[in-house]
């Protein structure tokens, strides 16, 4: 049995449906007027808890263990809050089609008990608008983290990237979040202008071996290495176009591989903020 009280921003909530999911077993009850539920379960283990009420009540559904009458109390939060803002670059110039994320900023605590924030999941995404201005909509009121482009450098934007200290903590509890400013900084990117000479009918999978930053929000970024497939242009099944940032070290050799046509390789050095032009011969 799992039970607890259903709980909003001023107090118990009743009449809000709480299922318990058991795979191929659900259970459910609706919170009385003290915003108390009560679910019998067939037997104990992983159950799947969510409040139900619409797709704008928070938080989603989340994985409990039970045993016996495990009590477990439910947040169900209405995702009336939003946040609206400006991308820009350093210099306070606006940044266009920007990815920006909405995400739950959770409170961790270090081996000394010392507490610090970390980013959870995204839940609301959207795209800076050409005056860089951005609005994030059905929010829940509770304190999130806005983060803009952390992945921009495969999207498209200007060789621009979001550096870990510009993300910024929200606190929606009291009302919507206006003026937000997310800023982001240059990124070293590297573009690969890649010709095929040759028999283009021997020619298979076409691919890049490289070394990335992956943590770029922990103290101790770490590269680790990617192997990402090249499309052909469609104006020329001979050129590819491959861009990439931040590559580490500079100094790190990468790897393009031809399937198909002997497996070709053919190494390269990235260079931060320059364009190569790369011919294989096959």
């Amino acid at each position: 049995m799992v039970q607890g009280y259903v709980n909003g921003l001023d107090g118990p909530v009743p009449n809000i449906l709480v299922s318990a999911d058991q795979g191929q077993r659900l259970r459910a009850d609706e919170s009385d007027e003290d915003g108390f539920y009560s679910i019998s379960l067939p037997f104990d283990g992983l159950v799947t808890i969510q409040a139900r009420g619409g797709e704008d009540l928070w938080p989603p559904p989340k994985e409990i263990e039970v045993h016996g009458t495990t009590p477990h109390s439910i947040d169900a939060l209405r995702g009336t809050r939003t946040i609206r803002g400006v991308v820009a670059d350093p210099e306070g110039r606006p940044v266009a089609s920007a990815p920006v994320e909405a995400h739950y900023w959770g409170t961790r605590r270090d081996h000394d008990g010392t507490p610090y924030r970390v980013i959870g999941p995204s839940f609301r995404q959207t795209t800076s608008a050409a005056d860089g201005t951005f609005v994030l909509e059905s929010l829940p009121p509770m304190q999130l983290g806005a983060v803009a482009a952390p992945n921009s450098n495969r999207s498209g934007v200007d060789s621009l990237t979001s550096a870990p200290s510009h993300s910024v903590e929200v606190d929606l509890t009291e009302g919507d979040a206006t003026g937000v400013r997310l800023e982001m900084t240059p990124a070293e990117t590297c573009t690969v202008n890649l010709t095929l000479v040759g028999d283009l009918d021997r020619v298979g999978r076409v691919e890049v071996i490289f070394d990335e930053i992956i943590d770029r929000h922990g103290p101790n970024p770490f590269p680790m290495q990617r192997i990402e497939p090249l499309e052909a242009s469609e104006s020329d099944p001979r050129t590819f176009v491959w861009r990439v940032g931040p590559v580490v070290p500079p100094s790190a050799t990468a790897v393009v591989r031809v399937h198909g046509a002997g497996h070709v390789t053919t190494p390269f050095v990235p260079i931060p903020n320059e364009v190569l032009d790369l011919t294989i011969h096959l």
